[in-house]
């Protein structure tokens, strides 16, 4: 074993440092505190018992809240993996313009769901909204309906816009797996007399596996974590039909009922580590079925048609934001997609004198400069020594780092832990506390990428004398630099986008990012829709800008990262 392998502890600390400190131990104090009546009126925090549980379970809200959470999850996690994957097969098998398919699929998903939650709300609006426009248009009168306030309705209203955020990531990390089959393998299957269902069955499932365990782990994980989406579209209601988990500890917490928002907590927590381990033990025993993959000339026609009808349900939304930006207060109301009469550029200057976006940018940038140096400094010699290393120490580590993917933040002990330590509403708690939060995946994404990097490098580094840290930063350091270009442009979009974090952390009006100000900004502007929707297109520019110039940076380091760790 070569000499580097005496260093993991080393390597890892630092790594390991701030995800104990702003991850693990608020989850853990987290637990203390559900026991008692911490709140935000009193500084005195006196131990209760199962007080907060009880009145959990007796209220009433929390089954529904739980079932709720639950019908979520499992719809978004089936429907999002099957359009995916779909997607993802006729991209593979069309050679028209795939890139540019790719790029349109892949685009919700940099967008804040926020945002997207704000651009929906247009989009079902009963008498305005695009998609009731659509429906009278073609006839389907009867299915134009109350989309947000009818319980029959809400939740799946919740469950489609969510479908249209995530189906995209899926697609990529299919097309990834795809992509990777040979060709030669299929044709062999075919000369043999096999079908296309029994190519999918025997040949192409098996080799794509890896990517359907982990779109199936990432997408239940996330959407039992569903928060922002609700918030705006429905608030939980009406009365509590499409209350979740998250929107549940949100009314507890701006309550003042920090014990008890962070009882609820808890139990998210444990149902979300329960669903995801059995998810991935029952993924890991089980196959799949899908479409057929010929390759007839009227199939590849269906093929195009299916894929641009595809391409316009997610390029409209954008669309809609764009010419109704430059509407007047009027017009942008009826949410229609034709061009403005006039273009009222005024709308922009008001969003910049009155939602404090520069401000939202700089702090954004700041706290997002910081948060990079620190995980890709951190997460590199971390998945370093773990991935060179192969003890149980090590090993244990990176499992250890992956449960910060299943595990909600505990935003509320959190809050509890930066005042004591001096950094509540300071940019470099925010820092600190996204380092952690993002720590993990940076890991997963880095460990699988070095396993494409040869042993045979470090062995040629000892033999020339370097020592671990040389050897780390002169040889192996400069080959990560693609996954380390993935890390840095998905850890921005992640904190561009985030809203639970600054929300509950931030009070400090002068330090809100984006998303806060947009939601400050839409509450105090809520009936104007020209200024909502210039405020939403000057927040999704400088990160649709990102992705367009670098998406290629962010699916191919993703997808080599995602399939290998």
């Amino acid at each position: 074993m070569i000499k580097q392998a005496r260093y993991p502890v080393a390597f890892i600390f630092p790594a390991l440092a701030v995800y104990v400190a702003l991850f693990v131990f608020p989850t853990v104090s987290g637990f203390y505190y559900s026991f008692t009546d911490w709140s935000s009126y009193s500084d005195e925090v006196n131990f209760i018992g199962l007080d907060n549980y009880r009145q959990l379970f007796t209220e009433g809200v929390l089954g529904t809240a739980f079932a709720n959470t639950m019908i979520y999850a499992v719809a978004v996690t089936v429907l999002v993996n099957a359009i995916g994957l779909l997607m993802a097969l006729m991209l593979n098998r069309s050679a028209k313009i795939t890139k540019l398919y790719q790029t349109s699929f892949y685009t919700p998903v940099v967008i804040a769901p926020l945002i997207v939650g704000y651009i929906f709300t247009a989009i079902y609006s009963p008498e305005q909204g695009i998609l009731n426009h659509f429906l009278r248009f073609v006839g389907l009168d009867f299915m134009a309906v109350d989309w947000l306030n009818d319980s029959r309705y809400a939740l799946l209203s919740i469950i489609m816009t969510e479908v249209w955020r995530s189906s995209g990531f899926a697609m990529v990390i299919y097309l990834a797996g795809l992509k990777a089959i040979p060709r030669d393998l299929l044709e062999q299957a075919g000369v043999d007399g096999a079908g296309a269902l029994s190519k999918f069955r025997n040949v192409t499932f098996p080799l794509i596996a890896a990517s359907f365990t982990v779109n199936f782990l990432l997408t239940v994980i996330n959407s039992l974590k569903v928060f922002e989406t609700v918030l705006v579209l429905t608030n939980g209601g009406p009365g509590y039909d499409t209350e979740v988990f998250n929107t549940l500890i949100f009314r507890n917490f701006s309550r003042g009922n920090w014990g008890y928002a962070t009882a609820s907590g808890f139990l998210l927590t444990l149902i979300v580590s329960l669903v995801a381990i059995s998810f991935l033990r029952v993924l890991r025993k089980k196959g799949g079925r899908t479409m057929n993959l010929t390759a007839a000339k009227w199939r590849r026609i269906g093929i195009e048609a299916l894929l641009f009808c595809m391409a316009l349900v997610v390029v409209v939304p954008f669309y809609m934001i764009f010419v109704n930006a430059f509407k007047d207060v009027t017009d942008a109301a009826r949410f229609r997609l034709t061009l403005p009469g006039v273009w009222h550029w005024e709308n922009f200057r008001t969003v910049f004198a009155d939602g404090k976006i520069w401000r939202g940018y700089l702090n954004s940038a700041i706290i997002s400069a910081g948060a990079l140096l620190i995980i890709n400094l951190f997460a590199a010699l971390a998945s370093y020594s773990i991935q060179r290393n192969d003890r149980k120490l090590t090993n244990f580590f990176y499992y250890f780092f992956i449960v910060g993917l299943v595990m909600p933040v505990s935003l509320v002990p959190t809050i509890k832990l930066m005042m004591n330590a001096g950094i509540h509403n300071t940019y470099q708690g925010m820092i600190l506390y996204y380092s952690a939060i993002l720590l993990p995946f940076t890991i997963f994404l880095m460990t699988g990428y070095l396993k494409n990097v040869p042993r045979e490098l470090d062995e040629s580094g000892i033999i020339d004398g370097c020592g671990p840290l040389r050897l780390f930063f002169s040889i192996v350091m400069p080959l990560m630099q693609p996954v380390m270009v993935t890390g840095s442009l998905l850890a921005v979009i992640s904190v561009w986008n985030d809203f639970m974090g600054p929300f509950y952390l931030l009070t400090d009006g002068s330090k809100w990012t984006v998303t806060v100000s947009v939601y400050n900004y839409v509450g105090k502007y809520s009936s104007d829709w020209h200024l909502i929707f210039a405020d939403i297109l000057v927040v999704i520019l400088p990160i649709l800008a990102l992705y367009f110039l670098l998406q290629k940076y962010i699916v191919e380091g993703m997808t080599a990262g995602a399939m290998k760790g």
